[in-house]
């Protein structure tokens, strides 16, 4: 029995120990995604595979989902910057709608402060771009 019973505490050791590597990697990896996410730069497609694939791996819910959220910030900061892009290269009321919306989505992260303002910044000139554009089409009309 006393052997039975230092096999099962070893397990549940090693299962502890690994579960802690897993967490260590994931945030690891988490934190080189957010440590490239700046106004003029954004982590690769591979450095958020790698952190997805290492939050994936945690068990622990309430470890899993802090790093997810995380990651999710991420993710919200490159598609805003991507719609933002978008409607700069292409300003019409829908492109400019959809960055709004994507910015929106990253206000709710409460993360990267500093690129949600150049992104407000960018948006607003937009919109200012496109109000002109619209006078102007009604003078013309």
């Amino acid at each position: 029995m006393e052997t039975y019973i230092k096999d099962e505490i070893g397990a549940i050791e090693e299962y502890l120990a690994d579960e802690e590597q897993k967490v260590e990697d994931a945030n690891t990896a988490v934190k080189n995604a957010e440590d490239k996410m700046k106004v003029e730069s954004n982590p690769s497609n591979d450095d958020i595979k790698n952190a997805q694939e290492t939050v994936h791996k945690v068990s622990d819910r309430t470890k899993k989902a802090a790093l997810q959220k995380r990651l999710d910030a991420v993710t919200a900061a490159m598609a805003a910057k991507s719609a933002v892009e978008r409607a700069e290269a292409y300003t019409d009321s829908s492109s400019l709608k959809e960055a709004e919306k994507a910015l929106n989505n990253l206000t709710r992260t409460n993360s990267y402060l500093n690129i949600i303002k150049d992104l407000g910044n960018r948006i607003a000139k937009l919109n200012d771009k496109l109000n002109v554009s619209k006078k102007l089409m009604k003078l013309q009309s």
